[in-house]
């Protein structure tokens, strides 16, 4: 056995370390300009970006920002940062001064990386003891990654090693990924589904084919090459839709298919042009998922991940285990309720066969005349139309209903056929009264449209 097989893999420190010395000359990432990086090769920038690390004073428990593209040297500067042992905290480099700022000083950073110009800068953050953070107290944190709601600002969310490995094992016991597959990775690496990516394909040795989240043609180019079954993309709803509308080749890949709720209309597209999907209902709280499972035509979010539990409690989803992280480093506390489950916020039920039905936030809700009327049930009908490319449905003050539907959509239809369509398959109360056509309607980094 090799000295890093002796290794215990519950660390951080060692996954990338391991992979390169398992296996060196097999190519582990292929990069947004179609150049293959092997394992060796992906080492070695991490090594050297470990030098830079310590140079700038950085001790163990330190946190470190990355300055996150969708490319290669942010994967070498997450490894780097680990194999430092310090702590990563990635902020996206769609964020404004302000935003990077505000994140800097809440995470108390003391450095940060930009791996656009492959710069370490020393902080102000000293190196701190890893009981004084906020919320439980955890000693083994290894990542802060900010939540990726598209209503509220970001929290800085706690992660440890030990739960990033057991929710990568999750994911590649569930699909059945082994060393021999390929993962397109269309996901931000500031947010934990891309940094899930990255952990699988160290512990199990797939490679990553990384893609910018709203390249749709590279998708849809990635699905219509697949003819095996090795192949596996992560996508969101609003990117899996405009993939099958670009791509009319058949498909052969698994299809993780999380962030937002899914229609029926659009797992049975999948399903009819040849993809295995996989349902996914997660969360930053959780490290990804709290529920996973091959839809088989069907439009859940599967069953609960070991190590934790999933429970609907009045409408909302809630979940409870090892999984759950120990708290947020800065943002306020984890919602968990005396019996220690986390109340996401979400809306959701539970089907016949005890799988779980994500349908909304709860906080979305629309009261028409004192009917609760659930903006996502909307969406995915209006969604179901062919020249819709984006849809938001809210409520809007009215004086004799309280609140009546309002649907701004994007694509090349009129506001009649909208509610024609609605009223063919809704019932009265939820058929949007106004209706709003526009150009384009403003997405997060996850391609999820941006409630405001």
């Amino acid at each position: 056995m090799s000295r890093m097989c002796a290794q215990s893999l519950s660390s951080a420190n060692y996954w990338l370390e391991y992979r390169a010395e398992a296996s060196p000359n097999t190519v582990a990432v292929v990069d947004l300009d179609d150049e293959a990086w092997t394992w060796r090769s992906l080492a070695s920038a991490a090594r050297s970006m470990v030098d830079r690390i310590g140079d700038a004073g950085v001790g163990r428990g330190d946190r470190v920002a990355i300055l996150v593209d969708d490319d290669i040297a942010t994967i070498a500067a997450l490894h780097a940062v680990w194999i430092a042992g310090a702590v990563a905290v990635p902020i996206h480099r769609r964020f404004t001064a302000a935003e990077s700022e505000r994140v800097l000083e809440s995470a108390d950073c003391a450095a940060m990386i930009d791996t656009a110009c492959d710069a370490v800068t020393s902080g102000r953050g000293a190196t701190r003891d890893p009981s004084s953070a906020g919320g439980r107290s955890t000693r083994s944190e290894v990542l802060v990654v900010l939540t990726s709601g598209t209503t509220s600002a970001a929290k800085g969310v706690k992660i440890t090693s030990d739960q990033l490995e057991r929710a990568a094992r999750t994911y590649l016991s569930r699909l059945g990924v082994t060393s021999g597959d390929t993962w397109l990775a269309p996901l931000p690496l500031a947010h934990i589904g891309g940094i899930g990516i990255v952990v699988r394909s160290a512990l199990s040795g797939c490679r990553i084919v990384l893609c910018e989240p709203s390249d749709t043609d590279r998708i849809a180019r990635y699905l219509a090459s697949c003819r095996e079954r090795s192949a596996v993309v992560s996508l969101v709803p609003t990117q899996l839709d405009r993939a099958l509308r670009s791509a009319a080749a058949l498909m052969r890949a698994r299809v993780l298919l999380g962030g937002a709720a899914a229609s029926q209309r659009l797992i049975e597209r999948a399903c009819d042009a040849g993809l295995e999907v996989f349902g996914t209902y997660g969360l930053s709280e959780v490290v990804g998922a709290a529920t996973i499972e091959s839809t088989s035509c069907g439009a859940t979010a599967g069953v609960a991940v070991d190590g934790l539990e999933v429970r609907i409690v009045d409408g909302e989803i809630c979940v409870a285990g090892p999984q759950l992280s120990a708290g947020y480093e800065w943002g306020g506390d984890l919602a968990v309720d005396d019996g220690g489950m986390y109340h996401t916020g979400d809306a959701g039920f539970m089907d016949g066969t005890r799988r779980l039905v994500v349908t909304g936030r709860l906080d979305d809700l629309i009261n028409v005349g004192g009917e609760n009327v659930n903006p996502a049930e909307i969406e995915a009908v209006i969604d179901e139309h062919p020249a819709v490319e984006a849809v938001l449905v809210d409520g809007v003050p009215d004086f004799d209903r309280g609140q009546v539907v309002r649907a701004t959509v994007a694509g090349r239809i009129d506001s009649k056929t909208v509610k024609k369509h609605c009223q063919e398959r809704l019932a009265p109360f939820k058929v949007p009264r106004i209706v709003e056509v526009v150009d384009s309607l403003e997405t997060s980094s996850l391609g999820k449209v941006k409630r405001t």
